[in-house]
């Protein structure tokens, strides 16, 4: 059983791994996870994080294969075609990767 600091649950209760504190997400490092605050220190919509999740992750892909599109495309389960249209509408560019 757990001893707790007081007759609440506090942070300091919790293990510090991915506990957020004042809107920060204090994940490691190398957790993989995009940042969950934009340039401004703002913390992202869900949709503004699905979207850097998404884009780093074809990114990734695209760097593992050589930026081979079709096997890329077949890795991440969307036909090729619309990788395509993925890496466009991101503004993807091989000197990302």
């Amino acid at each position: 059983m757990a001893i707790l600091s007081g007759d609440r649950i506090t942070l300091d209760d919790l293990p510090a791994e991915g506990v957020l504190r004042e809107g920060r997400h204090e994940s490691s490092p190398h957790s993989g996870l995009p940042a969950t605050l934009d340039d401004a220190g703002e913390r992202l919509t869900l949709r503004e994080y699905r979207t850097r999740a998404e884009k780093d992750y074809i990114l990734q892909t695209l760097g593992e294969v050589g930026w081979n599109i079709s096997r890329a495309a077949t890795i991440l389960g969307v036909e090729r075609t619309n990788l395509h249209k993925k890496i466009r509408s991101y503004g993807i560019r091989r000197e990302e990767a």
